[in-house]
């Protein structure tokens, strides 16, 4: 009867320890249900306004501005006169000696149908029997450079100034019968009838040539 009575409180006990595990497990697996409650994550979060406004809100660099240059011309004179236009002769003056050489006038007259300009320096050296003596002349700035508009039959005059060759004891003296004058920004010459006496040394230079100017023949 005893043994009865125990095996019976046995199996109360293992029925009531069974239901405590049952129990157990069915709240081991309620997480699932509250897995909706979890919180948002920092890679989930929507970026804010200002963020986005200050990647996009880049200023464009103003354009730099570059000035634009004015065109010139290489050679604002037109119409010049040129050396089958011209003919040529050099004037001396009264009283325009002196100790250490001459002031003369070399003046230069269009021949041509229609006007021309004559405007700064002309090339002038000595020449005997058609060929160069010495070094060509030497440019003088006292009077600027000014257009001389010549009509048919006009002149135009530039100051040209000789030193005598006797000035120079290493100079090797030449008879010369002319000068050759190539008219300003003109490639072409032509001869002058001027007999002197020029210098083959190329490091002397007896003749100085001015700009052309308005010529007034004298009286």
């Amino acid at each position: 009867m005893n043994f009865v009575r125990s095996k019976s409180h046995t199996l109360v006990v293992a029925a009531a320890v069974g239901s405590l595990l049952f129990l157990g497990g069915c709240g081991a697996s309620s997480p699932e249900a509250s897995s909706d409650t979890s919180p948002t994550t920092a890679s989930e979060a929507i970026p804010t306004s200002d963020a986005t406004a200050s990647s996009d809100a880049t200023t464009p660099a103003a354009p730099v501005e570059t000035a634009t240059p004015t065109p010139t011309s290489t050679d604002a004179i037109q119409n010049r006169c040129t050396a089958g236009m011209l003919s040529g002769e050099v004037v001396t003056e009264p009283g325009a000696g002196a100790a250490g050489g001459v002031s003369r006038e070399l003046v230069l007259t269009n021949t041509g149908s229609k006007s021309c300009v004559l405007h700064g320096w002309a090339g002038v050296s000595f020449v005997a029997d058609g060929e160069q003596v010495g070094a060509a002349a030497e440019r003088e700035s006292k009077k600027a450079p000014v257009a001389n508009e010549l009509k048919p039959g006009e002149s135009a005059a530039a100051q040209l100034t000789e030193a005598r060759a006797g000035k120079y004891t290493e100079c090797e003296e030449v008879k010369t019968t002319a000068i050759r004058v190539y008219p300003p920004e003109d490639t072409n010459s032509l001869l002058v009838p001027f007999k002197s006496t020029g210098c083959a040394n190329e490091d002397i230079k007896l003749l100085t040539i001015g700009t052309f100017q308005p010529y007034t023949p004298a009286k």
